[in-house]
């Protein structure tokens, strides 16, 4: 009696091949929500530079920065909205942003703020913008706190904290 043998694979080593090159292939794709929402905080920024202008030009007139939207010169929080944003609110000058509306689920009822860095005594000196972890300039102060609960790997790149120079 003879027995034949074939070469090639059997059905079920052929699928167990294909799951195990469509598991690697999905864990090396980039996680495609990260810049799904850094792109909607950039596209909320003509809001949010709306709140910062009323900052520094509040800063440039009286010398210190506004306590709150209203010393700003800006409506409400709620009424500072947008396609991302629920609200803006200015608080010693920092800037907070709300998430919500039509917004990733990631980013959902998060903040983001804004600092002002400026020049303490010096109001024409244009007022920077310190956005979460980042570094203060030398030389500037920092006004507001920072009310950021939105994870790091969300965060623009410009927000992230930057190590010390060596």
């Amino acid at each position: 009696m003879k027995i034949l043998w074939t070469a090639g694979f059997t059905l079920i080593e052929i699928v167990i091949a294909l799951v195990i090159i469509g598991i690697l292939a999905v864990m090396a794709m980039p996680d495609l929500s990260v810049a799904a929402v850094r792109g909607q905080i950039r596209e909320s920024a003509p809001l949010i530079d709306v709140a910062k202008l009323a900052v520094a030009k509040s800063y440039a007139l009286t010398g210190k920065m506004p306590a709150d939207n209203l010393e700003a010169g800006l409506p409400e929080s709620a009424k500072l909205v947008g396609k991302y944003v629920t609200g803006v609110s200015v608080k010693d000058g920092a800037v907070d942003v709300t998430w919500g509306n039509s917004v990733n689920s990631f980013l959902a009822d998060k903040k983001l703020t804004l600092r002002p860095a400026y020049v303490e005594g010096q109001p024409l000196v244009p007022v920077s913008w310190i956005c979460s972890q980042a570094s203060v300039p030398t030389g500037m102060l920092i006004a507001g706190a920072d009310a950021t609960d939105l994870p790091a790997k969300y965060l623009p790149f410009e927000c992230k904290a930057k190590p010390p120079a060596k």
